[in-house]
């Protein structure tokens, strides 16, 4: 009797426990279709891209380091005690997102420095980067952006990322090595000119041209914008939504430590 009431009550538990096990995976299966398969639609219906970029330089320096968040102010200050020297400020805003930056250079060692101050609704983003030019229009980027790129992979840009580096100076150590050990093959260039808002205006809207050539953006301009493809909807959509996003953080934190690793760089 007791035998008979102890397997009918193990058989219970599994057919309770099979049944919120399904329950989970019906869940799971809505969530992936909307998420993958729904929300790029609305991406592709809502996010815009500007016809051609067109930066703001900053005239009143003073208003706009006072409407930036404290992280900027403090990267500012700290990057201009490493060698670098201010260039100027500027600003543009696209749909949903306003984006600030202040830039530097070093003419010592060669290099670029930039302070990037991102918001919108849905996020709030400042990071420092220190940049090395090449003749063929390329860039090397060395940043502590704790938001990876979903643009899609281009010969226009390399971007390592370390997130955990918040003082300017570990982070230009890191930088360092690294400039020295990639793209040997390239021509360094160093940028000694005024007009940095039209220099970045420039390099953006390459970026842009190679979003086009790619198939991610449309070359047809509507009411200023141009819009998404459904692929570069569908693809840089996934990049940000779980489990794919978790798994591109490690993988891309994995190879910037490697090269780190490989350029030598000892803390």
């Amino acid at each position: 009797m007791r035998d008979g009431l102890r397997r009918f009550d193990v058989s219970f538990m599994q057919s309770e426990g099979s049944k919120a096990m399904m329950f989970v995976l019906q869940l799971l299966g809505v969530y992936l279709f909307f998420m993958y398969l729904v929300m790029p639609l609305f991406v592709l219906k809502n996010n815009k891209m500007p016809a051609r970029y067109k930066l703001e330089p900053i005239k009143d320096k003073v208003q706009f380091f006072v409407g930036q968040d404290e992280l900027h102010i403090q990267y500012h200050l700290k990057i201009q005690t490493l060698g670098f020297s201010y260039l100027g400020s500027g600003q543009f805003t696209n749909e949903k997102t306003h984006t600030s930056f202040s830039l530097y250079r070093n003419a010592d060692l060669g290099l670029h420095g930039g302070i990037t101050s991102m918001q919108s609704t849905a996020m709030s983003l400042t990071y420092a980067e220190f940049t090395q030019l090449y003749d063929e229009d390329t860039v090397l980027s060395i940043n502590n952006s704790s938001v990876d790129e979903i643009y899609p992979k281009t010969s226009l840009k390399t971007t390592l990322s370390y997130p955990d580096v918040h003082d300017l100076e570990t982070l230009l150590a890191i930088a360092k090595p690294l400039v020295a050990r990639l793209n040997t093959d390239k021509k360094k260039f160093f940028y000694d000119g005024d007009d940095y808002c039209a220099f970045l205006e420039s390099f953006f809207n390459r970026e842009l041209d190679d979003l086009i050539e790619q198939g991610y953006a449309n070359d047809a301009v509507v009411d200023g914008h141009r819009s998404l493809t459904l692929k570069g909807a569908y693809l840089m959509s996934w990049k940000v939504l779980w489990p794919i996003k978790q798994l591109r953080h490690t993988l891309l934190a994995k190879q910037a430590q490697k090269a780190l690793e490989q350029s030598g760089y000892s803390a």
